[in-house]
């Protein structure tokens, strides 16, 4: 059975990042002026709360043998025994890892909404019109609208692929299922309880171990209790 861990933190928080082992990969990626401070400084804490969280499961020799994009330009370890997936939105930022029991994927989404959304007609653009009545119905509908937003990013990213593909996911909330070709089989993990709302994909049969928050004081991570709603993940032809 997989081993995954997420991991969050604030981009107003302080991070030691003097800390981080030099990789190239990252050297590549913050050598771009043109990306904007925050964009940069989101990444950065992303990349440190990747590294913090192996070193605390006593894998830091993963992140040292470096990081490069497959052919989707999705990040990955050289080290082939993990997996990672990184997120920000807003003032928050979390990763995903797995310690992998087979060749498992995972991917994650985060959604701290900083403005008010047309819910109905981005459901327009890519629910069924069953999902839309389905939706119409929640008493939180914000909540019920991140939750098929969210997850339809998450379960994309497993494979590298991007929110363009969005319609080719179908949601099915009276089974509890999405259904896309676009990626493995797998579970979708959604909390609403937290400062941002947060999608886990993990392919196979495996769960969430731990999660985990950044504690400035401490410069420390501090395991968190979330409730995860769990969803499947199926494979197959729309």
């Amino acid at each position: 059975m997989p081993q995954v861990f997420v991991v969050w933190g604030n981009i107003h928080q302080s991070y030691p990042f003097h800390l981080l082992p030099p990789i190239p990969y990252l050297s590549t990626i913050f050598k771009h002026t043109s990306m904007a401070s925050n964009k940069q400084r989101q990444r950065k804490i992303g990349y440190f709360l990747l590294w913090k969280l192996l070193q605390q499961l006593g894998q830091e020799q993963v992140f040292a043998q470096g990081i490069e994009k497959d052919q989707q330009g999705r990040p990955h370890f050289n080290a082939p025994q993990f997996d990672f997936n990184l997120s920000h939105s807003g003032d928050w930022v979390a990763v995903i890892l797995v310690q992998r029991a087979h060749n498992e994927s995972v991917a994650i989404d985060i959604e701290h909404p900083l403005r008010a959304r047309n819910f109905e007609r981005l459901l327009h653009y890519y629910a069924s019109e069953t999902e839309i009545a389905w939706w119409q119905l929640q008493q939180k509908q914000d909540e019920a609208f991140y939750l098929t937003w969210c997850a339809r990013e998450a379960i994309l990213k497993a494979k590298g692929r991007g929110i363009g593909a969005i319609s080719k996911v179908l949601f099915e909330p009276e089974n509890s299922c999405f259904f896309t070709q676009e990626a493995p089989n797998g579970q979708l993990f959604f909390a609403q309880e937290l400062p941002f709302y947060l999608a886990c994909f993990v392919q196979g049969s495996g769960t969430i171990s731990h999660c985990f928050c950044w504690q400035e004081k401490t410069a420390s991570l501090l395991q968190q209790k979330v409730k995860l709603n769990r969803y499947r993940v199926i494979n197959r032809k729309l």
